[in-house]
Formats: structure tokens, sequence, C-alpha cells
């Protein structure tokens, strides 16, 4: 899962509330609103024409998805605060075109470009503090250029710029705190990041074909964002033992062993809020009752088949299992007293108790299961349940009083399913907003349902779906006010 960096929110959020003074904007095609040159998506070929050749407050210049090849010098304005150049092919930029705004331009994106060697007009840029490339297969990246950024350069994104072997340049930036790394390279080395030991933040390395982590990130004190997505992961060790990594993702990797993850996670217990395992090779739950702080968990896509292992602690909010192989609710999910999502998309369950999961949970999806039948014990007492989805099983009954513990239902969906009529327990559900009925296919409207007429008029309930050729809102509001009461 992408992350932006905290820095370079912060400065985008800013440019937004400054505006630029000037009464003429610095070019005839584009627009100019509060702080942002607007030449976004105006099919140019090349720059546009500049009428003016200084700008006050360092504004934004957005040149996204045109189809600009070249930027040559003086065809930029001074003052600026950042260039979004991504989508355009480039294959040239002119050295001096930065001079102007060497003290003031900050950020500065590309993507898709043609460029054969790192650009040497960022040689002259003094205060840049983000620098994003991607999907550019740059094939010289000059140290020198690094090192004249090393000065200032706080966040760097790097996403398949053709680069196969760990970069040499990147001890010449210590004042880095985020860095996101998307190439296949043959290794990194375990002191990748001695330079940047005190000051890394948020680092991201995707499809680098690591196959485990060894020591890499154990140096790293200040690290809160660990995201080693898309690898081929099956060991992992040396998390950093320093109490302050909130976010760990993992996802699309190798890993299989649950004991050894849990072993794994051990350093970082007492901080870490957020762990993403989708998309790997688990097949029982690990235990994660150590994890005092932990807030969401995510183990979709994995194999896991067996509900009767592994614990939660009870500060988790949202778990996702979905596309695993359960056939039970997991047996420790009544433990989950803060858990309020509950994700079980696509797996095996053929039926759902009230009594293995909490009151609180407030979110359940259980949809492409092998649900048969709804019925009052699928609940629990006192349920604050608000959404609950249904779609995709082969649900033929749900029972008079299916409903009745679920007084805070907002959100109905059982799409797909093959009920035959419409579920009169809904007439329970006093505080519901939508129920969706679409593509089943047998239902039909009698009126042996009329007793849900006035429950829907009363309650202004949106309804999708249909009866065979008849809407089921107007056999709601209309028809069934000629059935016999």
């Amino acid at each position: 899962m992408a992350r932006w960096s905290y820095t370079v929110r912060t400065v985008i959020h800013a440019w937004i509330f400054v505006s630029v003074t000037s009464d003429i904007c610095p070019y005839k095609e584009c627009q100019c609103v509060e702080g942002l040159i607007e030449c976004e998506d105006l099919n140019l070929k090349s720059m546009p024409t500049l009428v003016v050749n200084k700008v006050s407050f360092a504004p934004y210049l957005a040149l996204s998805r045109n189809s600009i090849t070249s930027v040559p010098d003086g065809s930029l304005p001074s003052g600026l605060g950042g260039v979004d150049f991504e989508g355009n092919p480039l294959t040239d930029i002119g050295q001096q075109v930065f001079v102007g705004s060497s003290d003031t331009l900050t950020t500065l994106k590309f993507s898709n470009v043609n460029l054969s060697e790192f650009p040497f007009a960022l040689l002259y840029l003094g205060n840049l503090q983000h620098l994003s490339i991607k999907d550019s297969q740059i094939q010289q990246w000059d140290i020198s250029v690094w090192a004249s950024l090393g000065n200032t350069l706080k966040d760097v994104t790097l996403v398949n710029v053709g680069i196969t072997n760990w970069p040499d340049w990147i001890p010449v930036l210590p004042l880095l705190t985020s860095l996101e790394f998307s190439s296949a390279i043959v290794s990194i080395p375990d002191d990748a990041f001695r330079t940047q030991a005190q000051n890394m933040l948020s680092l991201t390395l995707r499809n680098v074909t690591m196959t485990s982590t060894s020591s890499i990130f154990s140096i790293l004190p200040a690290l809160t964002d660990l995201i080693l997505d898309n690898n081929k992961i099956s060991q992992l060790t040396g998390l950093p033992n320093f109490g302050r990594l909130t976010y760990l993702s993992l996802e699309n990797n190798s890993i299989a062993n649950t004991s050894h993850l849990t072993d794994a996670l051990r350093p970082v217990q007492n901080s870490l809020r957020s762990l993403y395992m989708d998309g790997n090779k688990l097949t029982i739950f690990p235990d994660l009752l150590f994890m005092t702080s932990l807030d969401t968990i995510h183990l979709s896509n994995n194999l896991i088949d067996n509900g009767n292992t592994g614990a939660i602690p009870t500060s988790v909010s949202f778990l996702a299992l979905e596309n695993n192989r359960l056939t039970t609710l997991v047996s420790f999910l009544e433990m989950g007293t803060k858990l309020d999502t509950l994700q079980l998309h696509s797996n095996m369950l053929a039926e759902l108790a009230g009594t293995d999961y909490p009151a609180n949970v407030f979110e359940i999806d259980v949809s492409l299961n092998l649900l048969s039948r709804v019925t009052e014990s699928c609940f629990p007492q006192n349920s604050k349940l608000e959404t609950l989805r249904l779609d995709l099983n082969p649900i033929s009954t749900v029972s008079v009083s299916a409903f009745g513990s679920l007084v805070n239902l907002r959100y109905l969906s059982m799409t797909n399913t093959r009920i035959r009529r419409l579920p009169v327990s809904m007439a329970s559900l006093s505080n519901l907003i939508t129920i969706d009925f679409r593509g089943n296919g047998n239902l039909v409207c009698t009126c042996s349902e009329y007793i849900l007429r006035l429950w829907y008029s009363s309650n202004g309930v949106d309804c999708s779906g249909t009866c065979g050729l008849t809407s089921i809102d107007f056999f709601l509001r209309d028809l069934s006010a000629a059935c016999p009461s």
C-alpha cells in the first residue's frame, strides 16, 4: 500500500493556500489558481509560451500528461516552488533551466521520460527536498549531481527506473528521511542506509527481489513506516528494535512460517499499529497476542484454513481475512473487544454464528462463502452491526426473526443469492437506509410480504433489485397497497 511521505503532504498542502501574485499567468496557454499554475492535459508538444519571467510565493507548476519532449533554458519562470513533468516523454532538459528557481524550488517530479542520463540541470538546485522519478529507463546516474542534491534532499521516489544494482550514490544523501525504491536489483548491502541511520522515517522497497531482510533495517532507529511489498521474502529478520515502527507492509511475498513471523515481530511488539501481510503463503493464523498496540491486520490472499490457532490482541479494530480457505470463524475473534470491521469475503464458511465474533463489530463482509441460511443465531445479542454484506452466497432461507438483534443496521446487501421471498425479518431493521437485492433471479414478491409495506414507507429505505420484472421499490411502495390487510 503506497503512502505519501509526511514532508510531501505538508508541502503540497502549503501551496494550496498561497497565490501567484502576478496579475498575469506566466504561461499563455495555462491557468493560475491559488498558487498553482495549471498546464495539465493540454496536449502540449512543447513548453507553453512564457509571458511572465518571474513569479512570487513559489507556485507549483503542473505540466503533467502532455507530450513535451524538450525543456530548453529560459522556458521556466524564476521563483517556482515545484514542477511536475510526469507523463511527458522528455528527451532534453536545458542545463540552466532551473537557475532562476535555485533557492525556491523544493519539489520535482518526472515520469515516462526518455532521458539517457540524470539531468545535470539539477546541479543548480540549492533547495530541492522532494524528487520523484518513475517509469524512466535512465542509464547514467552521475554521482556528482546526487552529491550536490545531498545537502537538501529529504524525500526520493525511484520507481521502475532501470537500476539493476544498488545505487552507489545513496550514501551521499545523508538527510534522506523518506525513500521509495522499486526496481529489480540483485541485492541490497546490509549497510545500505548507514548514512541515513538517524534520519530515515519511511522506507519502501518494492519489486527488488529480496528473499530475506537480514540486518538491513536494524540500524534505523527512527523508522516508522516500512513497506516491502512484491518481493520474494520468506525470512523476516532484523526489524528495528527501537520502538518506533508503526506501519509494516509485506504484501505479496513468500512468508509461510507462522512461528518465524511471530518471533520476527517481537522487536516491534509495543509500537506496531498496522500489519499488512496480504498475498503470502500462511496456512494458519499467527499468534499476535503480544502486539500491544496493533490496530489493523491484513491477512487476505493467504492459504489460511485453520480457524483454531493464533490470537489477536484486544487493541485490534480491523481484521481482513479475505480470499483464504476458512471453513469456520477463527476461534479467537471473541477476544477482539475493540474489533469493529471484519472482512471474510471469499472463504468457505458454511455458517455464521453470533457467538464467534464480538457484538461490537459494526461492519462484516461474508460475501462469496457457502452460507445457505440466515437465522437469529448468526448475530450476537446487542449487536452494533451497521453494515452487513451477504452477497454471492447460496442463501435460500432467511428466518422470520433473523435480523431481530440488528437494531443498528444501516446497510444490507444480499445480491446474487438463492432467496425466493423478501425477508420479512427486515421489518425489525428500524435504522436501515439501504438494501441491495440485485441479481436474485428467483425472487418473487407476494402479499405474504405485505407486512413490509408500512416499515418501508416509514423508514424511507433505498432499495435496489427486482422481483421478476417489477422493482422491489415499486412493489413495496405501490403494489402491496392492493394486498388484503
